[in-house]
């Protein structure tokens, strides 16, 4: 839900990549559509939106075997969606919240995956990213290699920290996922990112 006085964000009415079954943008309390997020096959909202709440970052695959992007939507200028940044040969999460705003709503935290990480497959590498939205500066924090995925939880801008924790799938000596929380520092010269285990 963007600001009260701009409107709400519909899913999609139907999967495929016909752009009249991408999400939708309503004003609060009426039934005409605004404006269309840009489509993918399953439209539906994967975004975040700004702590100011007038923003909002989304993935979005234009067709079938194109690149993956994101998008971003300004509530003063609906129809006027911007590219923030495409993917070679990977894939920006598509988990809820994974795409985390900075506090001061400079820029988002987000997670990548290789490309073939799709549809159920294991992950080569999932890392975690960070945009500038001013400079379009893009800088990879931590990236791990042994099939778990990242959730990012948040990130506080004042203290450079931006928090997540890390899965990994079900194997055959657990019926549950291992978790860990992750903590990663952007505001020193490397990239600090320590981990604790979380119990299930």
């Amino acid at each position: 839900v963007l600001k009260r006085d701009f409107g709400v964000i519909y899913w999609g009415t139907q999967s495929g990549f016909d752009a009249r079954s991408a999400p939708t943008i309503r004003r609060e309390g009426e039934t005409t559509t605004t404006a269309q997020l840009v489509g993918s096959f399953f439209n539906q909202f994967h975004g975040s939106v700004s702590p100011d709440g007038r923003r909002a970052v989304y993935p979005a695959q234009l067709a079938a075997g194109a690149p993956w992007a994101l998008y971003l939507l300004d509530g003063s200028k609906p129809t006027e969606q911007r590219g923030l940044l495409a993917f070679t040969g990977e894939i920006p999460s598509e988990i809820p919240s994974n795409i985390v705003w900075a506090s001061d709503g400079s820029g988002i935290a987000f997670v990548v995956t290789d490309g073939g990480a799709n549809q159920g497959v294991v992950p080569k590498y999932a890392a975690i990213r960070t945009l500038a939205l001013a400079s379009g500066k893009v800088t990879e924090l931590t990236r791990i290699t042994d099939g778990s995925y990242y959730r990012i939880v948040g990130w506080e801008r004042s203290s450079g920290t931006i928090a997540a924790t890390r899965s990994k799938p079900v194997n055959s000596r657990s019926t549950r996922p291992a978790r860990k929380s992750s903590v990663a520092r952007t505001n020193t010269s490397r990239t600090v990112c320590s981990t604790a285990n979380i119990p299930s």
